[in-house]
């Protein structure tokens, strides 16, 4: 009987192997890295298409390497963001003041090649695969489109939260009675 080696065992050329033993060359050629020939390999063994299923030891302890591993994507992944954010087309966006909120100011560093942010005044976050922006309020600001349609999208949810439940909707569940308005029904 063959010894079966674990997927996280493998070498980047055992891995790409394995991919062509499946029908999957091509995809095999492309790969680079060992995670992401095991993401691949992994991702197409889990799949509705194909039952196949990973054996996953059970209450797998999460090594420091692996945990620094997944912090070091998950800044790239912000990284990634920031790059695309940059060259996109920036449009105007003036966010109103609330209350007894300041004019808000941002400040951006960059020190020991790490990016550091200080706000002061009112200020609103987008936060977009790991990516902060930050954008302050009672200021006119260029941002970029994606960060424009975010708050607007968010701007939306807002208005439109709780509209179920205000009088002045229209009273549709007792279309009979003469009121138009819960409102005026419940007078």
């Amino acid at each position: 009987m063959a010894k079966v080696t674990p997927l996280e065992e493998m070498t980047l050329n055992e891995l790409k192997e394995e991919l062509g033993k499946r029908g999957h060359e091509a995809i095999a050629k492309t790969l680079n890295t060992k995670p992401q020939a095991l993401a691949v390999l992994t991702g197409l063994m889990t799949t509705p298409a194909n039952p196949e299923k990973v054996e996953l030891p059970p209450g797998e302890v999460v090594s420091p390497t692996r945990e620094r591993q997944d912090t070091r994507n998950w800044q790239s992944k912000a990284k990634i963001m920031e790059e695309k954010l940059k060259n996109q087309e920036k449009v105007q966006v003036f966010l109103a003041l609330e209350g007894k909120e300041t004019a808000g100011k941002v400040v951006e560093r960059i020190v020991d090649g790490q990016r550091q942010v200080q706000t002061e005044g009112a200020v609103e976050t987008v936060i977009i695969n790991g990516y902060v922006t930050y954008i302050p309020k009672g200021v006119p600001v260029s941002v970029p489109l994606q960060i424009a349609a975010a708050l607007g999208q968010a701007q939306t949810d807002t208005a439109q939260a709780g509209k179920e439940f205000e009088l002045d909707r229209p009273d549709t569940e007792h279309p009979e009675t003469p009121y138009k308005t819960v409102g005026e029904a419940l007078q």
